[in-house]
């Protein structure tokens, strides 16, 4: 599985970033038997696609606010946020784990940027190395100096990002494994290239597994890069400092010179984040 060959494993949702968790090994139970666990417990989000796309508002989700598992709030990203795990009402689907991102949209730019992510993200529901968003709607701004807000729904990868189940674990993958997630996520990557779309989000922490030890391509984030590139020039010492290790870290050269951009830097990104 996610650690080397053979290890018996128990996964741990628990996490930050859209959808994440995080493992340890456990002898007690076999790979087989935790995965047949999560399966008991949680439905398929993409087996009940047609259900999902029918959501349109925040009364129909039941939200999970004992934990968020992301906030930001004018950092590097430019764009505030915040994320949690969320199901639907409807009592026949409640076992499905979902993820909710609320976006606050300072201006009218950043909010048609977002939809045009959304839109463009959607083509490629059900794509077997792509996150599926499944429905996105917008909302009143929670303040009168914001423009709109814009939600969006999204499955959750059961085991989580990569950042906090990967790079941050004790346990390090074999090297067959790695290169089958880096399979998977050139394949999802490839998809988007093939289409001419820059994804512009390629990092650990947008970047998720499955219990099938399946990679997953998170979000396209093209709207965050060019509003972080249009700021960073004025960033302070400390906002570098804290976006570095985070964001800037996996941006190609041409990026942090302020230059023209394309596919190229989707996978120098992805280098980086192999790496």
């Amino acid at each position: 599985m996610a650690v080397r060959d053979g290890y018996q494993q128990e996964y741990n949702q628990n996490g930050p970033g859209g959808v994440s968790a995080s493992y340890a090994l456990q002898p007690q139970r076999t790979t087989q038997q935790v995965i047949q666990r999560l399966m008991q417990t949680q439905l398929r989000a993409r087996d009940y696609e047609q259900e999902l796309l029918q959501i349109r508002s925040v009364d129909q989700i039941q939200l999970d606010h004992s934990e968020a598992l992301g906030i930001k709030r004018g950092d590097v990203a430019v764009i505030p946020g915040e994320v949690f795990r969320c199901s639907p009402a409807d009592y026949r689907l409640q076992n499905i784990p979902l993820v909710i991102k609320r976006f606050q949209c300072v201006d009218r730019k950043v909010f048609d940027m977002l939809v045009h992510e959304s839109d463009t993200l959607m083509r490629f529901r059900g794509h077997p190395n792509v996150v599926s968003l499944f429905s996105y709607w917008t909302e009143k701004p929670a303040s009168p100096y914001q423009y709109k807000a814009l939600v969006q729904l999204y499955e959750e990868a059961s085991l989580g990002d990569m950042m906090s189940t990967v790079v941050l674990n004790n346990a390090r993958p074999s090297d067959r494994m790695v290169l089958k997630w880096l399979c998977d996520m050139a394949k999802g990557l490839s998809s988007f290239h093939n289409c001419g779309i820059v994804h512009g989000g390629i990092k650990p922490s947008n970047l998720f597994l499955n219990s099938d030890n399946t990679a997953l391509v998170g979000p396209i984030q093209r709207a965050r890069l060019e509003s972080a590139l249009a700021t960073h020039s004025q960033y302070s010492r400390v906002m570098i400092a804290d976006a570095l290790p985070r964001t800037m870290a996996y941006w190609a050269p041409e990026l942090l010179r302020g230059e023209r951009h394309g596919e190229e830097a989707d996978v120098w990104a992805l280098g980086v984040a192999l790496y």
